[in-house]
């Protein structure tokens, strides 16, 4: 889908009182925690969470990868985390620590 940049949606309309978003054009209502995805590139809201893949970092783009962090010096590649598993998730993709850690999630 490209690389996300959604900054605004003028379909949605904020209720907060009752805790709710709904969207203009279809008329469709979210609430306070329900589970959504969004196409970053077209700013598409869809209920539900998207199947998501791990990208394979091995191959040519592991050669590359490897020369960037020779090149970073002291530069280190933080990640967010709002779990142990999406901590052991960024580890595994190179990360070399938690930057931000949202406990209330935990």
């Amino acid at each position: 889908w490209g690389k996300p940049c959604v900054c605004g949606c003028s379909d949605l309309l904020v209720d907060e009182k009752t805790e709710t978003t709904t969207l203009k054009s279809t008329g469709e209502t979210f609430k306070t925690g329900d589970i959504i995805s969004l196409n970053g590139s077209t700013g598409e809201v869809i209920r539900g969470a998207m199947a998501t893949e791990t990208p394979d970092l091995g191959g040519d783009l592991g050669i590359i990868l490897g020369w960037a962090d020779e090149q970073a010096g002291a530069m280190k590649v933080m990640t967010n985390a709002d779990s142990g598993k999406d901590a052991a998730k960024a580890a595994e993709l190179g990360a070399k620590g938690i930057g931000f850690c949202r406990t209330e999630h935990m």
